[in-house]
């Protein structure tokens, strides 16, 4: 039962870096870019938010973890982030994007005009 609860911490690390990267990004990348003129800044400090939140959120975790002597290994760590970042893919994919591309084209203004 630990190790699922140790996995499932990392999981859901993965999932809230991988989502809040995806989001960042897409939202900030280009008014840094602008601010900026450096692309590579640019995703370098959208990472580092995103990082940064999910860091936030997940030490929530921890502490929880170490309150209850939850023995944690980085390999754990490791396993639960890159099926957190899947997880995170797939909700992207076939959640979040969808959504975003039904209001983006449901707010363009249509040609036929009467």
């Amino acid at each position: 039962m630990r190790f699922i609860i140790i996995i499932f911490s990392s999981i859901i690390f993965g999932i809230i870096d991988a989502l809040f990267e995806i989001i960042v990004e897409e939202e900030m990348e280009d008014k840094i870019l602008y601010h900026t003129e450096d692309h590579i800044l640019s995703n370098v400090i959208t990472s580092a938010i995103a990082s940064s939140i999910a860091i936030l959120l997940f030490s929530y975790l921890e502490e929880y973890l170490s309150k209850h002597k939850y023995k944690k290994r980085p390999i754990h760590d490791a396993i639960g982030v890159m099926v957190g970042a899947l997880i995170a893919y797939f909700i992207y994919k076939h959640i979040y994007h969808k959504i975003h591309i039904y209001y983006s084209s449901s707010s363009s203004p249509s040609s036929s005009s009467s």
